[in-house]
């Protein structure tokens, strides 16, 4: 773990070196930017999403280098740790604070960079068989285990863990839920996963913990029509139809007239929003755009992968 520490010790400090080369007032170029590529893996989810200011950017501030000055901390007290719980708590400290640090960074420049940092750290925790107190625990198949039952009966009985099968077979690296091998090692999470939405980024996080483990590109609502708040996942359907409201009929899957898509995960109603959701799309050049009638939409392959990710019950956060 030290010699880990050391090297994200060097990786961050060539990133917070990155913050000297802007003087102060020069602007940087928002993550929604033509041009501008935002990693799609993991950025955080923990803390406030800064409101965005005139022409909706949000405003920088000066917490992103105290986040990153504290992460530094955190890496270097985890390379002193003689014991290695403590090294391993340090260095997932210093994960949740540079994905917080992430998410408020506007440069997609510098963000590039902190991102490069938080990927790094997932996988060196997450992505392995470290098993952190309250976060995760391993489980060793047995013969007869089939992953549908794991994930819906066993690990919420045993474990009070709620995990869908495809996030399973993604944490461990795994491609086919039929082929768990008795005596096999798998990494259950503890921790609450949820989703976020920030408009003004067109961007969807998944959260671990409240620390991002992937990102997508979303299109959203026109007229800043997309509703902000806290919302339920309630529905997931496959192939899915499409109600038109305004003409009073409903639409089919795979007609041309469907916007949906592949996938529809939809929201529990709230008193001010009835009938919003997360869906694919039958036009992708929309995705980056606020075009649609208020939904949040996903190129079709990364609905689907989301629709595996999360179970009914999943909490999604949308804001500015």
């Amino acid at each position: 773990m030290v010699r880990t520490a050391g090297i994200l010790l060097a990786l961050l400090g060539a990133a917070y070196g990155g913050y000297s080369l802007l003087r102060p007032g020069d602007p940087a170029p928002p993550l929604s930017s033509p041009g501008a590529v935002e990693p799609g893996g993991p950025g955080p989810g923990a803390g406030e999403e800064p409101r965005p200011g005139p022409g909706g950017k949000a405003p920088a501030g000066p917490e992103v280098e105290e986040l990153i000055e504290q992460a530094r901390a955190a890496l270097e007290r985890a390379g002193k740790a003689t014991d290695r719980t403590v090294a391993l708590e340090e260095t997932d400290r210093a994960r949740a604070l540079l994905s917080r640090a992430y998410l408020r960074e506007e440069g997609a420049d510098r963000a590039g960079k902190l991102w490069e940092k938080v990927e790094e750290l997932n996988r060196r925790i997450l992505f392995t068989k470290k098993v952190r107190k309250g976060k995760s625990v391993l489980y060793r198949v047995e013969p007869g285990d089939i992953l549908y039952n794991l994930c819906h009966r066993k690990f919420p009985k045993e474990f009070s863990a709620r995990v869908a099968p495809g996030f399973l077979l993604w944490l461990n690296g795994l491609k086919d839920p039929r082929r768990l091998r008795e005596g096999q090692l798998l990494k259950v999470p503890l921790e609450e996963l949820s989703l976020r939405v920030s408009k003004h980024r067109f961007r969807l996080w998944v959260l671990l913990g409240g620390v991002c483990v992937k990102g997508f590109p979303v299109g959203i609502g026109a007229d800043d029509s997309t509703p902000e708040g806290e919302f339920e996942i309630e529905t997931k359907i496959i192939r899915p139809a499409w109600y038109n409201q305004v003409e009073g009929r409903k639409i089919p899957y795979g007609d041309p007239a469907n916007p949906l898509g592949t996938r529809w995960l939809g929201f529990r109603d709230t008193p001010d929003a009835q009938g919003y959701g997360i869906h694919g799309t039958s036009d992708p050049s929309t995705v980056g755009k606020d075009v649609s009638r208020g939904c949040i939409r996903l190129k079709n392959r990364d609905v689907e992968l989301l629709f595996e990710w999360v179970p009914r019950g999943t909490r999604v956060r949308i804001v500015p």
